[in-house]
């Protein structure tokens, strides 16, 4: 036998090998479509709730400076669009060893510092392609929620950076979505377009991401 070397180490190899080559299988696709369904729903109800929300919130927030009414607006859908979807990915994740209770905390807050970094800047921007709009406000709720959820899995899962890229095409998709087919009569259609969007581009990421079958 060579010096150093070891039989386990050509397991190990043909073991990665193995679980890289892997096709998904039906129980991949069941986590799959049960993470798209309640991620979907939940943040349907959350931006529904936003969007209703403020009609009667946006005069109330116009007793605070502009600064302090696009502060308290991007906070406010921010955190229900966070909410939405913590919860429903917490859900989907039950039989995953990570803190649901801190995955929700940690979405919310990505996505309050996202939604009022987008709400404050956008307001300062003159005039745009709605293109450029889309994937600014889908790209920067998407960085900080992937972030803040990436936070939690570095420590579980080797490719856990790969869910803050997949997170935001996510929210671009969604993003896109709103910005280009939003009009009067429309809204509930683009909503469940969203919510779709959402839910299955980050079901499919979390079948490649965990790789495992749940309970």
């Amino acid at each position: 036998m060579t010096a150093g070397y070891s039989p386990r180490y050509d397991e190990i190899i043909l073991t990665v090998e193995a679980n890289m080559n892997a096709e998904p299988t039906q129980k991949d696709w069941n986590f799959a479509m049960r993470w798209a369904a309640i991620t979907a729903l939940t943040f349907m109800i959350a931006v529904a709730i936003a969007y209703i929300s403020m009609r009667p919130l946006s005069g109330t927030f116009q007793v605070l400076s502009e600064r302090g009414s696009q502060i308290a607006t991007g906070v406010w859908v921010g955190g229900l669009i966070g909410l939405g979807l913590g919860i429903g990915q917490a859900i989907a994740l039950r039989g995953i060893d990570i803190d649901k209770a801190r995955w929700v905390l940690y979405t919310v807050l990505g996505g309050m510092v996202a939604h009022t970094l987008y709400t404050v800047l956008s307001a300062q921007i003159e005039s745009t392609s709605r293109i450029l709009f889309a994937l600014f406000a889908g790209g920067a709720l998407g960085l900080a929620i992937g972030i803040a959820q990436w936070s939690l899995l570095k420590g579980r899962l080797s490719n856990a950076v790969l869910w803050i890229p997949e997170t935001v095409v996510a929210f671009m998709a969604a993003a896109l979505l709103a910005f280009n087919l939003l009009s009067d009569g429309t809204e509930w259609f683009v909503l469940a377009a969203m919510g779709v969007a959402i839910g299955v581009t980050t079901g499919l990421a979390a079948v490649h991401l965990f790789n495992r079958q749940p309970a």
